[in-house]
């Protein structure tokens, strides 16, 4: 073809500039608000006597507040451990 000139690609559906965005985050190793909710519930084990459903939903909440891909509708289900 003539020098200089480039052919559009047809643009895939899902695929723009926050799909790409998102891919960038992945190849990273970004894994959405789990590192953050791993981080504020080590800091609660540590240094509270929460409950641990307490300490899940507290975690979950601190995440959902920091990262704009993880969101605040929670559900924690707890299961008994027999002693």
């Amino acid at each position: 073809g003539p020098t200089g000139l480039r052919r559009e690609r047809p643009r895939r559906r899902g695929v723009g500039r926050a799909a790409a965005r998102d891919r960038v985050g992945a190849r990273r190793g970004r894994r959405g608000g789990a590192d953050r909710a791993v981080a504020a519930a080590r800091a609660l084990v540590s240094h509270t006597e929460m409950p641990s459903g307490d300490i899940v939903r507290a975690a979950l909440g601190m995440a959902a507040g920091i990262d704009v891909y993880t969101n605040d509708a929670i559900v924690v289900e707890e299961l008994a451990c027999p002693n």
